[in-house]
């Protein structure tokens, strides 16, 4: 786990460092040589020089600490001040002192010192972002964005705590903003360095220990992390000899519909390839689908009466690959939702294609691959336009964008039982403690972890339009895994506002749902309410279509063996980004199927032993 602050949560732990007696002039001098020691460290061959652009406030100062330094270590180096400077502060006196040392200072303060020096700078075989730091709380425009636009010309870029121009909270750029190649982190990694978009303004991560004293830094109890490997490690399943399928859990998947076969097989394979015990994927109409697992069992669905007895036994359920947008699908997540409240959808004229799935008891009709035969696919309407597009621009952590066309231009399929209609069940009371699913390890007497517990259920895609129109209570045990557009359609805003701060998209999600959210996209952020968790191990090898409903099987398939939601959905993101980074080694970033994801989350669990 890395621990990431706010601006400030900084500013509060710089203070009370300072109180217990530590001067600010040392926390910079401590700052700046950190700084210049990970520049020498990193860079080789070394610099053969150095242009430290200064701003007026601390980060101005530990420019002036690094340049000196420098010096000291025989690199040349130059200060460039490009703000007003307090000279009685602790960063005038580190400017003083790197003059005294023998350094130089060029201001760069006035338009026509800028254009004096332009040539100068861009010619720099390094350039050290000292200008703005984490205070910044406002576009940058005019000089200092001239300041800026002039450093980013530069063939080397390295940044001091912040990029100048990024928000520290929320990694977005305010106006204009450096693109470092790698910026030294100062005392605490800031939330907006391992965010996106603001990762790939900061460039490689380097950290710099100020001596903040530990307690205070455990008293700030600060919220939010990046989950690491060895997070991870601590939340895989282990085996045991004496486990079997039953402790294993059965996982239901809930879609997959005529032309959209491969979301649901999808997230079946996922499931599998992740340990659950048993897998039934079960989708609209009178015949089993045919999957290329022979493992996975299948099923056709027929009435939406079916799907609250077929949910009796399983551990896991993932709703939403491939369901559909109709009222039909919408009729069928409450059920998955409340399956003691679920009523039939009321009758209509024409009969409404079956967009999710329905299922029977497994023991009324649950099929093997081998039992399925090729003729069940073509009873159930065939796979026709089974790679129908998703929406352009799913992300790098399982689906950004993925919009599915809810069956426009899809195969038809036949005809089912189940009419559509548009009365909603009335909100359900929350679910009780009792209901939760429990924790890593806890499974009840008798050992089968499919059947003592309300199953845990995780809701992606088509389900996530659905539930943006229901006025349904989710369960504790539930996880949502959107993408930006579908959390903006969950929250009433744009898909800019959710990419503007996915942060706190993904807060308000928790505060609006009560559950798991995990926000999909380049660097995933998990959320249960208390914690914030970043994930940083994705790859732009996910952005194509189906990794979405890969994750959500994973997640469905970590739950049927007894993970809290939560854990369940850290560990199958983490695996899932890994996965996708080992396959780009492969196959680069645009030659990566979500086909080949199942498999590889498989080998990943393997590297956590």
């Amino acid at each position: 786990m890395i621990p990431l602050v706010t601006a400030a949560q900084m500013r509060a732990l710089d203070a009370q460092t300072i109180e217990l007696g530590l001067p600010a002039f040392t926390l910079m001098e401590t700052a700046g040589r950190g700084v210049a020691e990970r520049v020498l460290a990193a860079c080789a061959p070394r610099p053969r020089a150095v242009a430290v652009v200064c701003g007026g406030g601390g980060n101005g100062g530990d420019g002036f600490v690094a340049a000196r330094v420098l010096r000291d270590r025989g690199v040349p180096a130059k200060a460039y001040l490009a703000a007003p400077l307090d000279e009685a502060s602790p960063a005038g006196q580190h400017r003083r002192l790197f003059e005294r040392a023998g350094g130089e200072v060029i201001e760069l303060q006035r338009e026509a010192q800028l254009a004096a020096r332009a040539e100068e700078l861009r010619a720099a075989p390094l350039v050290l972002d000292a200008l703005l730091g984490v205070g910044l709380s406002r576009p940058v425009t005019g000089h200092l964005a001239a300041v800026i636009e002039l450093m980013n010309q530069a063939p080397r870029r390295w940044s001091i705590d912040v990029p100048s121009g990024l928000d520290a909270d929320r990694g977005t750029p305010l106006g204009a903003c450096v693109r470092a190649h790698a910026t030294v982190s100062l005392g605490l990694h800031k939330l907006g360095v391992w965010t996106s978009p603001g990762f790939v303004y900061a460039g490689a991560l380097h950290l710099v220990d100020l001596g903040i004293p530990r307690a205070l830094v455990e008293q700030a109890a600060l919220r939010a992390a990046v989950f690491d490997k060895k997070d991870a490690r601590a939340r895989a399943p282990v085996s045991d000899p004496l486990e079997h399928k039953g402790t294993r859990g059965h996982v239901l998947v809930v879609g997959g519909r005529v032309g959209l076969r491969g979301a649901g097989e999808l997230a079946a394979s996922a499931a599998m390839r992740v340990g659950a015990g048993r897998c039934t994927w079960a989708a609209p109409g009178t015949a089993a689908p045919v999957s290329a697992e022979a493992s996975v069992m299948t099923r056709g669905l027929r009435d939406v009466g079916e799907l609250a007895r077929a949910l009796e036994g399983k551990a896991a359920v993932c709703v939403g690959p491939g369901l559909g947008r109709d009222a039909v699908a919408a009729a069928l997540l409450e059920c998955v939702l409340d399956p003691g409240g679920a009523r039939p959808a009321p009758a209509s004229a024409e009969p409404v294609v079956l967009d999710a799935a329905t299922l029977r008891p497994p023991e009324a009709g649950e099929a093997s691959q081998a039992s399925a035969g090729a003729s069940a696919e073509a009873q159930a309407g065939g796979v026709g336009a089974e790679a129908q597009a998703r929406g352009a621009g799913e992300a790098q952590a399982g689906g950004v964008g993925e919009a599915q066309a809810g069956g426009a231009g899809a195969e038809t399929a036949p005809a089912c039982a189940v009419s559509g209609g548009s009365e909603r069940s009335a909100a359900r009371p929350a679910a009780t403690s009792g209901d939760a699913a429990l924790p890593h390890g806890a499974l009840p007497d008798g050992g089968d972890a499919s059947t003592s517990r309300r199953p845990a259920v995780v809701l992606d895609a088509d389900a996530l339009f659905a539930l943006a129109e229901l006025d349904a209570t989710l369960p504790p045990s539930a996880v949502v895994t959107p993408h930006p557009a579908e959390a903006a359609r969950l929250l009433g805003v744009t898909t800019a506002e959710v990419e503007a701060d996915r942060l706190t998209a993904a807060r308000a999600l928790v505060a609006k749902l009560r559950c798991v959210v995990v926000l999909k996209g380049a660097r995933t952020l998990v959320s249960d309410g208390e914690r914030d968790w970043l994930c940083a191990c994705g790859s732009a090898a996910l952005a194509t279509a189906g990794s979405g409903d890969v994750l959500a099987g994973a997640i469905a398939g970590l739950c049927a063996q007894g993970l809290a939601p939560l854990d369940a959905a850290l560990l199958a993101v983490w695996i899932h980004g890994r996965a996708g980074r080992e396959l780009e080694r492969e196959l680069g970033t645009r030659g990566v199927l979500s086909s080949e994801l199942p498999r590889q989350l498989a080998r990943e669990l393997v590297r956590l032993r």
